[in-house]
């Protein structure tokens, strides 16, 4: 049986003029119709056209039923509450949901120029995921590296990009598992897990200290997202040119393919500075 599509409708302004608010003055009132207006709008009254009132007092209704809604829904908007779910299902951590590019502080030079190469990567996510190109936060620890990568990964994300976050050791957690006896999924499934996002965070990259497997399967990971030319941002707390020899050449080569780039958060621990 053949399903019959709804014709898309929209509503338009048909008939403007000058009218006066009591609370606001003078403003240019709409007429508003629906566009294809239906076969028999005369039938239901909500289908006849209609005029608009006064933009200052539907704003302020709208904002008063936007905050009704939030106090009934906990406090949260509904912007609030998919963003917030967007974060669960990405697995970012609790004490980094609310991290966002406009919240890092950046007091000193070097930090402005990493916090700006964040922010271009982020607006030019579309041209991120076309080139499947990386970005690399290495140095000191407690610099903010984690809050740059999950703000990027925020930022995509509300562009409706899918993303997850994952430390090396929660991977390699969720890998092992699947060894048991009676694992809640295969390696494969696990490993898809990691794979499949368009955007992966992977942080504390190199911090473990079964460096073979976890070199194994950092390159394993890496290297598939590299074959389906999927973008990643790593985030270690080692230097460039040792998380280079951590990695090896043909992973750092395609790290920084297509203008990948590799920031050095070299500069005093936010964490102390506080």
């Amino acid at each position: 049986m053949t399903k019959t599509l709804h014709t898309p409708r929209k509503h338009v302004a048909i008939q403007t003029e000058e009218r006066t608010c009591d609370q606001h003055g003078a403003y240019e009132a709409h007429m508003w119709a629906l566009d294809p207006m239906p076969a028999n709008p005369r039938r239901y009254s909500y289908l006849q056209p209609f005029w608009g009132s006064c933009p200052t007092c539907d704003a302020k209704l709208q904002m008063e039923a936007n905050e009704a809604e939030a106090m009934a829904l906990g406090g949260l908007s509904a912007s609030q509450r998919i963003a917030s779910l967007r974060c669960k299902e990405a697995e970012i951590p609790a004490r980094y949901t609310e991290c966002s590019l406009d919240s890092f502080v950046a007091g000193v030079q070097k930090q402005r120029q990493v916090l700006q190469a964040a922010k271009d990567y982020a607006s030019a996510f579309e041209g991120v995921m076309a080139d499947g190109r990386c970005l690399v936060l290495s140095g000191s620890p407690g610099s903010g590296k984690t809050h740059l990568a999950v703000a990027v990964l925020r930022a995509a994300m509300a562009k409706g990009a899918t993303g997850r976050y994952a430390t090396v050791m929660g991977m390699l957690g969720r890998i092992k598992a699947t060894y048991g006896k009676e694992p809640e999924e295969t390696e494969r499934q696990a490993v898809e897990a990691f794979v499949a996002p368009d955007l992966l965070v992977l942080d504390e990259v190199a911090r473990q200290t079964d460096s073979n497997y976890e070199h194994m399967q950092v390159f394993h990971i890496l290297n598939a997202r590299y074959n389906e030319g999927k973008p990643t941002v790593i985030v270690s707390n080692l230097s460039g040119k040792e998380l280079r020899g951590f990695l090896g050449e043909a992973v750092w080569d395609r790290l920084r393919e297509n203008g990948g780039q590799v920031m050095a958060c070299d500069w005093e621990s936010h964490r102390r500075a506080r």
